[in-house]
């Protein structure tokens, strides 16, 4: 599990999120424009993934536009996975966790659960403190 520690964990919303999220990987830009106008909100170049940034109970939302920031960023040269990072406020229902965590691992997305209370993000491989 991945593990980031927050500065803040007030946030309250997923601008502000993701903005912090972003400051702690290296090598990562916000709200990056495509070709077609749109935005990812995080590209983490080190490890060539788009992330769709959310809040839990909309995963169905940032699973298609994960894979569309992917699709669109993707070249020739260099492909992108699609990630999404969801936010989750309340960590006794996990239920929108538990169905993009199903969805994400069948459509090989990266899936980061960052638990706002505590400013906790968790990966499949990692855990770490955001805050």
């Amino acid at each position: 599990m991945m593990f980031l520690m927050l500065l803040i964990t007030t946030l309250d919303n997923e601008n502000q999120w993701s903005d912090l999220i972003s400051s702690k990987l290296r090598n990562s830009e916000r709200e990056v424009r495509m070709s077609n106008g749109t935005r990812a909100d995080i590209i983490d170049y080190n490890n060539n993934i788009t992330y769709e940034v959310d809040w839990d109970r909309k995963f169905y939302e940032g699973v298609g536009q994960s894979q569309y920031y992917s699709m669109m960023y993707s070249s020739q040269k260099r492909k992108y996975r699609p990630g999404l990072i969801l936010l989750v406020k309340d960590t006794s229902d996990l239920k929108y966790a538990w169905r993009a965590s199903m969805l994400c691992h069948e459509l090989e997305i990266k899936l980061v659960l960052v638990d706002v209370t505590r400013g906790v993000m968790y990966s499949e491989s990692k855990k770490e403190r955001v805050k």
